[in-house]
């Protein structure tokens, strides 16, 4: 039943019981396991973990002269193939 599945996830409380209960709708920074964010709940996460940054030298990036830059060779490397 709906019902019983809102109670069981704490959405719902029960303010009245018998043969005609009644509910009340808990707001959203009442309910177990969410957050409020900007007027709207949402469940919490975890946080998202941090990327792995890496220093790249600037001759990677700029190349000297008029050489195509290594970076682009990553990029892009069957442009540069020979084979």
């Amino acid at each position: 039943m709906a019902i019983s599945r809102l109670l069981e996830r704490s959405f719902v409380r029960v303010e009245k019981r018998g043969t005609r209960p009644r509910y009340t709708l808990l707001p959203a920074h009442e309910v177990p396991g969410t957050t409020v964010y900007r007027g709207r709940a949402k469940p919490k996460q975890q946080a998202e973990p941090k990327p792995d940054w890496i220093w790249l030298p600037n001759e990677l990036i700029d190349a000297a002269a008029d050489e195509v830059p290594p970076i682009e060779l990553i990029r892009h490397p069957c442009q540069h193939c020979s084979y």
